[in-house]
């Protein structure tokens, strides 16, 4: 994210008599000036809850879908602005797939339990249809289908390939949610499985 600092000083000693020992005053003007601020908002909360699954619905052999559920993500901002945003796995290396997906987290064994991934359907910047495009270093742009951890997701013009100035955009997202193959786990006690992703807003 770029910072835009100010640091201003102005001095002053005026002399009032022309003695050679002037008495002089400082005066210090300072400030900062900080870019636009974006709020980033989930619907619902956040929070997607899948309830109790039988362990006896998990494939054997494969990881298993237990969950679709559609989440809208608003960022309002005080102005237009080119942003991105930085999704972060707060569970760590959990996924039981690589670090692309959002892990689950872990069993008391240290199993990795599964993993989800937010699919992107569609972004409006403006009330507008725009297409979401992903980086991994803010100067190449390709165009994105999910949020994934370390990859930068922002927008851009239909058939663009950088990031666009916006005020309000909206992301809806299908959140898909997978357990990892029932045979890679310890299911003998009940497992709670609790998936985290904070994505923050960096600025251009």
């Amino acid at each position: 994210m770029k910072k835009y600092l100010a640091a201003l000083a102005t001095t002053a000693a005026i002399s009032t008599t022309p003695q050679a020992f002037a008495v002089g005053d400082t005066l210090e003007v300072k400030g900062i000036i900080t870019p636009v601020a974006c709020t980033p908002t989930f619907s619902n909360g956040g929070l997607i809850d899948i309830g109790k699954i039988s362990s006896s619905k998990l494939s054997q052999t494969s990881n298993t879908l237990v969950g679709e559920h559609p989440m809208k993500l608003v960022i309002a901002c005080d102005a237009a602005i080119k942003f991105a945003l930085n999704p972060i796995d707060n569970t760590g290396d959990t996924s039981p797939v690589g670090p692309v997906v959002f892990g689950l987290g872990l069993t008391p064994k240290d199993d990795k339990l599964g993993f989800f991934t937010p699919k992107v359907t569609g972004v409006t910047a403006e009330a507008a249809s725009v297409d979401a495009i992903e980086s991994t270093d803010h100067i190449t742009w390709a165009k994105a289908t999910a949020a994934k951890p370390g990859h930068f997701l922002s927008f851009t013009t239909t058939g663009g390939s950088l990031p666009i100035e916006a005020k309000d955009v909206t992301y809806d997202f299908l959140v898909d949610t997978y357990i990892a193959r029932a045979d890679s786990l310890d299911l003998t006690d009940e497992i709670t499985f609790d998936g985290s992703a904070t994505f923050e807003v960096h600025y251009y």
